[in-house]
């Protein structure tokens, strides 16, 4: 046919979810408002520090990352952050070649949540997104959301109908999805499973990794073009996706790309994620298919418009040069309340804001 949300952080995908990384509650919420200042441009500098050999990671030598020495601080105008040590470091950007694009074809793309369509914005902002060199945009739908009830059944157009990354959301999902790869118009790409390690508010179920592949298996088997996303899970670089590759019968020849969740208000933390995933991961294609420095405001994100500016500045070059990510998709594509670390691309009347002018520009 054609035309909710949580956040990553590194944990075991049996525990609980901690109250730093809560759903998000950008689209259901609207706290009182408190500005902090921005990160300072010492972070790029300073971040490149130089870094050891040593690793105390427990994965295999052949994908251990490095440790650095010592961790950056990032600085805001009212205090500064020490990033907490994860297993691995981001080494110092290289200069690009002169005249070589500063980002990968088809980058920066956006996600549009449930609520994207609710307000007089709608269908304007993706005009405006996709004018300001936005390619795609991923939703919590493998239908069209104009046949989608948590959209409203927006009206949309062949425009934003073929700009859409599907995802089979869950277990459930998997019949309508085999219909869709194998039928005359199957979709390029598929994401397969979203958070299936965490349920926001029960609008998915939670999925263990070996009922998740077994629920997979009907897929892997068929005969497709379509290119499958791993599980994009709440914890980033928990064992939950590992736990799912050694139970689905060798599925992950099928996968190319591992999606991903990111965000950190520190931009160190938020790329020691991605680096430690491309470690487990090495010979995979990373699409980031929600990134923001917070999806809620209990992560404890404090920065103001400007501070979330500089976070897509620092942290979207690097992952735009580092080799093993494809695409981006910043989340979110639509007007939020959420303040501060507000993530709005657009605002309530489908205009651009500040923060989608910097998403334009940050490509060159």
């Amino acid at each position: 046919m054609s035309c909710a949300y949580s956040p990553a952080v590194t944990s075991s995908y049996t525990s609980s979810l901690p109250s730093s990384a809560a759903a998000s509650s950008i689209f259901y919420s609207n706290p009182s408002s408190t500005s902090i200042g921005s990160f300072t441009s010492s972070f790029t500098s300073t971040f490149t520090s130089s870094i050891t050999s040593s690793s105390t990671s427990t994965l295999p030598s052949s994908a251990a990352p490095v440790i650095p020495s010592t961790f950056s601080t990032i600085t805001t105008s009212s205090s500064t952050t020490t990033p907490s040590p994860g297993s691995t470091s981001v080494p110092p950007l290289q200069p690009l070649p002169a005249g070589s694009p500063k980002c990968p074809p088809n980058f920066r793309n956006s996600v549009f949540n449930t609520v994207a369509s609710q307000d007089s914005g709608w269908p304007l902002r993706w005009s405006t997104i996709s004018g300001m060199g936005v390619s795609n945009w991923i939703g919590f739908t493998q239908d069209s959301i104009s046949n989608t009830p948590s959209y409203n059944n927006a009206p949309c157009t062949p425009a934003i109908d073929s700009a859409q990354i599907k995802i089979c959301m869950d277990p459930t999902k998997v019949s309508a999805a085999l219909t869709l790869i194998t039928g005359p118009s199957p979709p390029t790409y598929l994401e397969l499973f979203n958070e299936p390690d965490f349920s926001y508010e029960g609008y998915t179920p939670l999925t263990d990794p070996v009922s998740a592949a077994n629920a997979l298996a009907p897929i892997f088997n068929a005969t497709t073009t379509t290119q499958f996303l791993s599980p994009a899970v709440a914890y980033t670089n928990s064992d939950w996706l590992t736990t799912f590759a050694a139970n689905c019968n060798n599925c992950m020849d099928k996968i190319p790309i591992i999606s991903a969740h990111v965000y950190a208000p520190d931009p160190a933390t938020a790329l020691n994620q991605v680096a430690t995933l491309h470690a487990t991961w090495p010979s995979k294609r990373i699409w980031i298919t929600e990134l923001a420095p917070a999806s809620s405001n209990s992560q404890g994100c404090t920065l103001d418009a400007n501070g979330v500016i500089n976070w897509m500045q620092t942290v979207v070059p690097y992952l735009a040069q580092s080799g093993y990510v494809d695409r981006i998709f910043w989340n979110t594509g639509e007007h939020s309340t959420m303040s501060p670390c507000n993530p709005s691309l657009t605002n309530s009347d489908g205009t651009a804001t500040p923060l989608l002018q910097a998403y334009a520009s940050v490509c060159g």
